[in-house]
């Protein structure tokens, strides 16, 4: 899951393998909270803050929004009518900013 950016917390690792334990058909396991502890400690894993956008940087759209979208919508504006509003604090179901990551292993948001 790490090669695909997606961002693992507890309540999914702890889904997971419970799924692998009725799976593998073993019986007196429980995924609970004490046993997420134990596997992170023992996996080397850690809870880590996402930084940046780069992962979902798609270059060649923005390139193309630039240089083609961009000047026909700032046309119908005014300069003093136009303002950056990519960060909001309106954010409805927003995704986390934290992810378990096996040891130093770095992450992009």
């Amino acid at each position: 899951m790490s090669e695909k950016n997606a961002k693992l917390m507890g309540p999914i690792l702890l889904e997971k393998a419970q799924q692998f334990a009725n799976e593998l058909d073993i019986p007196d396991f429980e995924a609970n909270l004490g046993w997420l502890h134990r596997w992170k400690k023992n996996q080397n894993n850690r809870f880590k803050r996402l930084h940046g956008e780069s992962v979902f940087a798609n270059e060649e759209a923005v390139n193309n929004f630039k240089e083609l979208v961009s000047p026909k919508l700032l046309e119908k504006y005014a300069l003093e009518d136009v303002f950056n509003a990519d960060e909001t604090g309106l954010l409805y179901k927003a995704l986390p900013d934290r992810t378990y990551v096996s040891g130093n292993q770095t992450v992009s948001g």
